[in-house]
């Protein structure tokens, strides 16, 4: 398993490189970008209303409890006027005007706020400590922040000592089958359908291990088929495939584990995804692309 590891790193490093050397680097700035994109559909649909709107001024009295007067004027040489009830219409086109004005004043400000982050933020700035440092004190630096390569070989190891530390709870049960089903990594699998999800994985630079065990409070230790990590936000998944679904007792047994997941705060689309299939419907791998980029890229 380290030998593995370590040709795997170094035969990804290039692909991660290819992509940009660090993937999650532009994580903070997609995410403000996207904000931008979500403020300017907010200010056309406010541009298009405000077109339809009529021009004027609005404020409200309160009389007693249950009673509010309106007033209105069309620019500021002209004097305030009374609305009357027949004229509701009028002051609700107003009060909207008025809103739409000052929604666009707050999409305007929150755009200059993030254009000028986006212009001086530096995603690398705190990796790039690491290379002000001579050489000689390298060995001695314990890093707060890592790039994406480090980290994912980092997480390989730990994913091979969570194995091994386990592997006196956990049995390595090998598929009775006569063919041995391999991923294009060369890990063994039990089904075609775990092969599908692991080159599909292995394809899209997804960082992944083939049943890490897990234990599962008030069930046991259990061996989710795939374990995977976002490099991006740096978070973890288990991928489970329900590859039976048509078997009764196979039924039982999934609805058993899935119920543990829940009591264990594994939660299907939080920390844990789910795919299944049967004779009769066979996993569809555009789904599997789906999931992945929605996951996991």
């Amino acid at each position: 398993m380290a030998m593995f590891m370590i040709a795997l790193c170094n035969a990804k490093k290039q692909n991660y490189k290819n992509r940009g050397d660090c993937m999650g680097k532009d994580y903070v700035r997609k995410e403000l970008e996207d904000k931008l994109d979500e403020l300017s559909a907010i200010e056309k649909n406010a541009l298009k209303e405000l077109t339809k709107l009529p021009e004027g001024k609005i404020y409200a009295k309160r009389r007693g409890e249950n009673c509010c007067q309106f007033f209105w004027k069309k620019d500021s040489e002209t004097d305030w006027q009374y609305l009357k009830k027949s004229e509701d219409k009028f002051a609700t086109e107003l009060i909207q005007r008025e809103y739409t004005e000052k929604v666009l004043k707050t999409i305007c400000e929150q755009r200059k706020l993030i254009e000028k982050f986006v212009k001086k933020y530096n995603e690398k700035s705190v990796l790039d400590v690491v290379n002000k440092i001579s050489e000689p004190k390298l060995e001695k630096i314990k890093m707060y922040v890592k790039d994406d390569m480090a980290y994912i070989c980092d997480w390989y190891k730990k994913q091979e000592e969570i194995i091994a530390k386990a592997s006196k709870y956990v049995y390595s049960i090998k598929a009775g089958e006569d063919i041995e089903i391999l991923t294009e990594k060369g890990e063994s699998v039990k089904s075609k359908s775990e092969k599908i999800i692991a080159d599909k994985l292995n394809m899209m630079n997804i960082p992944y291990c083939y049943e890490v065990p897990l234990y599962l409070k008030g069930y046991g230790y259990v061996k989710p088929d795939f374990k995977v990590l976002n490099v991006a936000t740096r978070k973890e998944y288990y991928w489970e495939h329900y590859g039976m679904m048509d078997n009764k007792d196979y039924i039982i047994k999934a609805l058993k584990k899935k119920n543990s997941y829940i009591s264990n705060n594994f939660i299907v689309g939080d920390n844990l995804i789910e795919t299944y299939e049967s004779q009769s419907c066979p996993l569809d791998t555009r789904n599997v692309e789906k999931i992945i980029k929605t996951f996991l890229v």
